[in-house]
């Protein structure tokens, strides 16, 4: 690397001595009797790519310089630390060996000359040397014991903000990596991003399916380990990411084989236990276990059918509804929505309409994820039968579920799609109190993820102001930190 040819770490040392701020130093007495220190061996030392302060025999010119260039990355004037900066992460890389922060400061300094060029050339430039620094970081954090940390610190780094300059397969790779080395206990940080990588790679067939598949599976289960051995403040974070990682994983549900049985089981069978009565869930929770193929012996999935049977026979002859039924048994989604539009087209009692409507709604957003399409039957259906509140608690749960789509699973734009939903909700409890019961419990499921107030104040902004929620939801809300 270009970076640590030992002639211009040498050259470094006599300009260092030069140009530097010298310190006082106390010129000690001779005494024969006092042991000679060992001698330092320095072309050892400067052979080392991962080279740290302390053990260079200029090491206080060295943390002078890396004072001076830090305080002027506090205030933002990179074109003022870079040289002071270039010269220490030159000489000692990685700063005292506890820290990677010449290396975070690089990648931010080259973003910083990458995003002022005009010439392509000098861009491609700068990202080599980006892609230099990164190489040099993961050669070094193979060196050191905790490789997820390592590797995963860097990955959430790059993901965040240098995506777009290393590429998705280069990240996933750190990702995967961090990972494989973490055990049961994947650390909180890496889900989000990684899940969301997971899920963009996946469409995009940047990844094999069946890698794809044990990956989203190891997810979910590190995740289910966290939130079970989390401990006070701590949990909070766990939260966040339950609220965000199954329902960006949940959009690989529309890749038959994607996930097994145990996953929709999992996933959904609570539900169904909690409401064993309600036809709503007991057709949710059945189809999407025979869209998984699961065994009708399996005890669990007897249990959904005799539900089916019971509560939520099909009692029509029209032959648009009856084909719409069986297009939803065989997991044809789309086809089931043609015929229940065509079944619309033809009716004229606006309360079953309404309800058809509304079925479409369901089936876009728990099947297909058209969170848009979902929106307008909801509306749809809301507008056919006026004070009904499941529509509008439809609505919101929409909006509650677009932090994938809207933001990266972390900070500001994941979290101020709360905002939208909870309106809502409390319309939907303003217009028809039978809808208030579930309206309330999803409220004070959701209000911990709004925004809090530092992130409100950073933004210059005030609790009680109004603001646009854009992405697919472009809608004027009300700023509220979370309580």
């Amino acid at each position: 690397m270009k970076y640590f040819q030992v002639a211009s770490i040498i050259a470094l040392f006599f300009a260092l001595l030069q140009c530097t701020p010298k310190t006082t130093q106390k010129v000690a007495d001779t005494d024969k009797d006092t042991p000679k220190e060992k001698p330092v061996n320095l072309d050892s030392i400067l052979q080392d790519p991962c080279r740290t302060w302390t053990q260079l025999p200029n090491k206080d010119e060295i943390i002078e310089m890396h004072v001076i260039y830090r305080d002027f990355m506090n205030t933002d004037k990179y074109d003022d630390a870079f040289p002071y900066w270039e010269r220490v992460f030159k000489a000692a890389p990685r700063a005292d060996g506890k820290r990677w922060t010449h290396f975070e400061d690089g990648l931010t300094l080259y973003k910083y000359k990458y995003e002022k060029a005009t010439d392509e050339q000098e861009k491609q430039a700068f990202v080599n040397k980006m892609k230099d620094i990164a190489n040099l970081w993961k050669t070094c954090a193979s060196r050191d014991g905790n490789l997820t940390k390592s590797n995963g610190e860097l990955a959430f780094n790059l993901f965040y903000n240098y995506r777009d300059i290393f590429g998705d397969a280069y990240i996933y790779d750190l990702f995967d990596k961090a990972v494989a080395h973490a055990g049961e206990a994947i650390p909180v940080y890496i889900f989000n991003p990684f899940s969301r990588l997971l899920v963009d790679m996946t469409k995009a067939k940047a990844i094999e399916q069946d890698k794809a598949s044990q990956m989203a599976t190891r997810l979910l289960k590190g995740l289910d380990y966290g939130l079970k051995h989390c401990e006070g403040e701590a949990c909070k974070s766990w939260d966040i990411v339950q609220s965000y990682t199954p329902d960006v994983l949940g959009r690989l549900e529309r890749i038959r084989g994607f996930y097994d049985c145990d996953y929709y089981k999992m996933r959904y069978l609570p539900a169904f236990k909690e409401d064993p009565s309600n036809c709503e869930v007991i057709d949710e929770v059945f189809h999407k276990l025979r869209w998984a193929g699961c065994s009708e012996n399996d005890p669990d999935v007897a249990a959904v059918i005799s539900a089916k049977s019971t509560h939520c026979k099909v009692m029509t002859k029209n032959p648009d509804l009856l084909a719409a039924s069986q297009n939803m048994e065989a997991g044809q989604f789309t086809k089931a929505i043609q015929h229940y539009k065509t079944y619309m087209s033809k009716a004229t009692d606006n309360e079953k309409k309404a309800k058809i409507a509304f079925r479409i709604a369901q089936i876009y957003y728990a099947y297909l994820k058209n969170f848009p399409s979902a929106r307008k039957y909801a509306l749809m259906a809301a507008k056919l039968k006026p004070h009904w509140g499941a529509p509008y608690l439809l609505i919101g749960t929409l909006y509650a579920s677009s932090g994938p789509l809207c933001g990266s699973g972390r900070g500001w734009n994941s979290q101020m799609v709360v905002w939208p939903a909870i309106d809502k909700w409390n319309y939907a409890k303003k217009i028809d109190p039978s809808a208030a019961s579930k309206a309330n419990k999803l409220i004070n499921t959701y209000s911990q993820y709004m925004p809090d107030y530092a992130e409100i104040h950073q933004r210059l902004l005030k609790p009680g102001q109004k603001i646009k929620v854009g992405c697919w939801i472009n809608e004027t809300t009300t700023i509220r930190p979370a309580p």
